[in-house]
């Protein structure tokens, strides 16, 4: 892992085994805002959404800080709900240390042309590596 006083992060979203988004990488910080909103068609909450979170490296691999989980099925429908998620360990990585703030949109069934649910992500607020 790199210098500690600093990071490049991003953020990778799957739900299952399917990567369903990435943020882009903010370069030189540990507090970063993304602002990034995903639209993601779901056709069942079954599995939840998992944000890995990632520093990115001009050299060699990219290093992975840790993730956060949000079950989809505990979400309400048709409202937005903030979320604060403390980071958790992602395989063989250092204990992660930082929160991630977002949002998240559940549009219920059949209320849209795609005709299953729809999740809205998005990360309005800062990634505190040091809370």
């Amino acid at each position: 892992m790199g210098d500690i006083r600093s990071s490049d992060p991003y953020c990778i979203l799957h739900i299952g085994p399917n990567r369903v988004g990435q943020t882009t990488v903010r370069t030189w910080t540990l507090n970063p805002t993304w602002n990034e909103t995903f639209t993601i068609p779901l056709l069942h909450l079954k599995h939840p959404l998992v944000i890995e979170i990632w520093d990115f490296d001009s050299v060699g691999s990219d290093d992975i800080l840790g993730k956060v989980e949000l079950n989809l099925g505990d979400l309400p429908s048709n409202c937005k709900v903030e979320h604060k998620l403390n980071l958790e360990r992602a395989s063989d990585t250092i204990n992660p240390r930082g929160v991630l703030y977002l949002d998240a949109f559940l549009e219920v069934p059949f209320c849209n042309e795609y005709m299953y649910p729809l999740l809205f992500f998005n990360c309005p607020h800062s990634f505190d590596h040091f809370p």
